[in-house]
């Protein structure tokens, strides 16, 4: 079968997508590769400069099948994902989606064909995951599947993709059901639901918590290496979305990891439960109570400052 498409989303961190190209180019399937980049519009004059650089360094990238799609505005992150993952798709029947900020290791467009023509007819999986949480790998497969999806470097079908509900109508039912906003939140690991809440009241724009809520709703599925394959180098007060310092659970360090051993389409519980313990050691139940309250208290009464 012939190389799955990448499509790569760029704003205006020049510096970033030359970082990235650089990794993507290491890869020996790459001259095989079509490449698509979104490069989105300025925000404002003081956007201007840096979508320019952005654009001269993916001109000059040095890809080998290369369409680049430059934006006389600016749609957001969201707009812009769902836009080209929905073209790409229908296009070609799969795709490998990448933002500027991270960093792929030389297995990984082996990794991500290899997943993806695997696992194109098993309905119940939903993506490919290239990044991996820092955890002990498990000891008889090369890759695990999760209940949760992962933006960093992923990969999936036009028939999962066909599911993804940008309206987010399963929030409704999340927001009745206490064990299923438990279920979402990985047993109360991580605030899922405040950031699909925060979607919805446009505090944050993420087409990936709608994505997940897609998934999660069919109950489905998301491979995941045993070893990560892509470095998020985002963080910090450059970020669009990511300020600050990266959470324990995002540094996990790149590997020219290759997967051999490909699992049973079930959960690995014993990584799950890893994940999880790794996630609530930042989180945890109370933590997160206390956020939702002080942020639903800004809803009601937004001249509070604290």
């Amino acid at each position: 079968m012939a190389h799955a498409p990448v499509v790569v989303f760029v704003f205006k961190r020049a510096e970033h997508t030359r970082a990235l190209v650089a990794s993507l180019r290491s890869n020996p399937e790459e001259p095989r590769t079509p490449v698509y980049v979104y490069c989105d519009g300025p925000r404002s004059a003081a956007d201007v400069a840096g979508v320019e650089a952005t654009r001269d360094a993916v001109r000059r990238s040095g890809l080998s099948d290369l369409t680049i799609i430059e934006r006389d505005r600016n749609l957001g992150l969201a707009a812009s994902v769902i836009e080209g993952v929905s073209r790409v798709c229908h296009d070609h029947g799969r795709v490998i989606v990448l933002e500027d900020d991270l960093i792929v290791a030389p297995t990984f467009l082996e990794y991500m064909n290899g997943a993806l023509d695997r696992y194109r007819d098993a309905e119940q999986v939903y993506a490919i995951s290239g990044f991996m949480y820092p955890v002990r790998p498990p000891p008889s497969v090369d890759a695990v599947f999760l209940p949760f999806i992962s933006s960093w470097g992923w990969a999936t079908w036009q028939r999962a993709w066909a599911a993804f509900d940008a309206s987010a109508s399963g929030y409704a039912r999340l927001r009745r059901n206490a064990w299923e906003r438990r279920r979402f939140d990985l047993g109360w690991s991580y605030p899922f639901f405040d950031m699909l809440e925060e979607q919805r009241w446009g505090e944050n724009d993420s087409w990936a918590i709608r994505w997940y809520l897609s998934v999660f709703q069919r109950n489905g599925l998301a491979l995941f290496p045993g070893r990560s394959l892509v470095e998020n180098h985002g963080f910090g007060a450059d970020a669009t979305h990511c300020a600050g310092d990266a959470p324990v659970a995002a540094r996990s360090s790149m590997s020219s990891f290759r997967v051999r051993r490909w699992p049973q389409t079930t959960v690995d519980r014993a990584v799950l439960r890893d994940v999880r313990r790794l996630l609530a050691s930042e989180n945890g139940f109370f933590k997160m109570l206390t956020d939702r309250w002080y942020r639903r208290a800004r809803r009601r009464w937004p001249a509070l400052r604290w």
